[in-house]
């Protein structure tokens, strides 16, 4: 049997719990960050190498008022 997707099993499946979502800025990791604000995480944790596309998905998620912690690696020296 092929496992549900409708979205009442997804939200009791990651409501509530903390995500992280690698590659957060890119076109399929965005994508998958805002599919899974439909779940209700308690916290989406974004991580993402490129600032800018961090900033841009980051954004987008806030307005949606949905609790983020936007996460780039340090600079390298």
């Amino acid at each position: 049997m092929p496992p549900s997707l409708s979205l009442a099993d997804l939200r009791r499946l990651y409501g509530g719990k903390r995500i992280l979502v690698t590659g957060a800025g890119g076109s399929i990791g965005s994508e998958l960050a805002r599919q899974l604000r439909l779940m209700e995480p308690g916290r989406l944790i974004l991580a993402e190498r490129d600032e800018t596309n961090l900033f841009e998905i980051d954004r987008e998620l806030a307005q949606l008022q949905l609790a983020t912690v936007a996460v780039a690696p340090p600079p390298r020296g």
